[in-house]
């Protein structure tokens, strides 16, 4: 992933440094215009992005471009992404400590959007492919970060 640094993920002793079983996990998100896709868990201290892969993104737009938006959101839903421990394995970690803002932003045309805005200004954007989502994620990430949580053009 360009731009934000990670930790962590170079000395992981193996299963024992994995999320417990009760972190919230996220997603699938979507970055890099399509090229990079996500499951965040949400822990305590840091954030964990599992890599997915680019499937996601060529099964949604082959099945988006034969009309069907239903089937494309479908490649998106979370039921379809399970989490992996072999994925898992090469995720990306960001310290909660380097973050200065985290924010969902409701977009009427495209994919809703969470911005991860790190305090040495580097800033990463993640589009969420399945819209039904958005609230799930709006109620977990204000749970697990009040601190940090904003949002942006969503009814009060």
């Amino acid at each position: 992933m360009t731009g934000p640094s990670t930790v962590g993920n170079t000395d992981r002793p193996g299963a024992s440094a994995l999320s417990p079983p009760h972190a919230p996990v996220l997603g699938p998100f979507y970055s890099h215009w399509g090229f990079k896709n996500w499951l965040l868990h949400l822990h305590p201290t840091h954030i964990e992005a599992e890599p997915l892969g680019i499937w996601i993104s060529i099964k949604g737009g082959a099945l988006g471009s034969t009309g069907s938006q239903a089937a494309a959101q479908a490649a998106y839903a979370p039921d379809s992404n399970p989490s992996s421990l072999v994925r898992r394995e090469s995720s990306r970690h960001w310290a909660v400590d380097d973050l200065e803002k985290i924010e969902v932003r409701r977009q009427l045309f495209t994919a809703n959007e969470v911005r991860l805005s790190w305090r040495d200004g580097r800033t990463l954007l993640l589009a969420l492919g399945f819209r039904r989502s958005t609230d799930a994620v709006r109620q977990a990430l204000r749970a697990s970060y009040p601190a940090l949580y904003a949002e942006r053009r969503f009814k009060a």
